[in-house]
């Protein structure tokens, strides 16, 4: 199991958003509501919405490439979704799911089921389920001691675990921190002197670029100098290596320009 710098940025920049939306008083209130209703005290019908159909019609497509971090990316991009779009009476979790693969086959039979065809012979959305058995007496020897899965993928599902935990860290140890860059701006920009002027660029394409929009806004509301610079590029030293030279034209260094002005 590997993950690239780009799909750290994505899960960890999607877990933080999922983690603020978790933490809202609304998700509490709604918490008590489904309790209630699981008590036999519902104080209103509680409604939850979902989609059944081709994903990419309605979900923002994922763009991790490893099956694992895609199957996880999968599950926050829902969950954020849902959130702000239906607004629905669901429970927004402050985790993702990771199962663990138990089960039963009875009388170890595989079943599973079968695309339905158009007229045209084109695949539909529907299917039917396909019936191994047809005659209880003639097929009687197909039957065999059921398969029970307990616990058995659980050294797999602690690796996948530990693995996922290594990407994400603990966010909320980040929060209020030296490594929050939102929280260190809010804090220095009570100060009336010696308040370090900011310049930040980033490409549109990078996978970072919404969370640079943010810091952007918040440092507006703060009133804290910043410049801010955007363009197209992504995360990579072709546009780094284009755009350092912004940077160091804006810093205030009198020695870099008296150079600079030589060559």
């Amino acid at each position: 199991m590997n993950a690239t710098n780009e799909e750290r940025g994505i899960l960890r920049n999607l877990a933080a958003r999922q983690a603020e939306i978790s933490a809202l008083p609304v998700m509490k209130t709604r918490e008590k509501l489904w309790y209630g209703l699981n008590g036999g005290k519902s104080e209103h019908p509680l409604v939850t919405m979902e989609f059944h159909g081709h994903e990419e019609e309605v979900y923002p497509a994922p763009r991790c490439g490893d099956p694992l971090l895609r199957s996880v990316e999968r599950q926050l991009i829902h969950n954020i979704f849902k959130h702000e779009n239906y607004n629905d009476d669901r429970v927004i979790p402050p985790f993702v799911k990771l199962p663990i693969p138990n089960g039963i086959n009875p009388f170890d039979r595989a079943g599973g089921t079968t695309t339905v065809k158009y007229a045209d012979g084109k695949p539909s959305m529907g299917y039917m389920y396909k019936h191994t058995v047809n005659d209880m007496k003639d097929d009687f020897e197909m039957f065999k001691p059921s398969v029970i899965k307990v616990d058995a993928g659980l050294k797999e599902a602690n690796e996948k675990k530990a693995f996922l935990e290594n990407i994400f860290g603990d966010l909320k140890k980040i929060r209020g921190s030296g490594n929050d860059l939102f929280a260190l701006a809010e804090k220095v920009s009570k100060k009336r002197k010696n308040r370090p002027a900011l310049y930040c660029c980033c490409g549109t394409e990078d996978f970072l670029y919404e969370a640079n929009v943010k810091f952007k806004k918040h440092c507006a509301e703060l009133k804290y100098p910043l410049t801010y610079e955007e363009a197209p590029g992504g995360h990579d030293w072709a546009f780094w290596d284009e755009h350092i030279q912004r940077v160091l034209k804006w810093l205030p260094i009198p020695e870099l320009e008296r150079v600079s002005g030589q060559n």
